[in-house]
């Protein structure tokens, strides 16, 4: 089967993406794409793998989680902020 059988597959995944979570979190699919074709190299076609590349891997892929953890908790922040009265709704009134 030839390499160019699998330029669709990245293009898919992304549409996938766009349909199915937010667009930062999409974003980050930018900077996992080359870990991954790295690593597919190595498996499938015997590239060579430095530490150097291991450790941007580890890198980029630390980043990326903090980026998709701090989204949860600044959703969830915005979530309780939405959910607490406020002073039109009656937290001060009386009873």
């Amino acid at each position: 089967m030839p390499l160019n059988a699998f330029k669709w597959r990245p293009l898919t995944a992304y549409v996938w993406l766009l349909k199915a979570t937010t667009p930062a979190r999409v974003s980050t699919y930018a900077y996992v794409n080359p870990v991954v074709a790295v690593f597919l190299g190595w498996l499938l076609a015997g590239e060579a793998v430095t530490p150097r590349m291991f450790l941007a891997a580890a890198i980029i892929i630390a980043a990326v989680f903090l980026i998709i953890s701090r989204q949860g908790e600044a959703r969830s922040r915005a979530k309780i902020a939405t959910t607490q009265p406020t002073v039109e709704e009656g937290l001060c009134a009386s009873k």
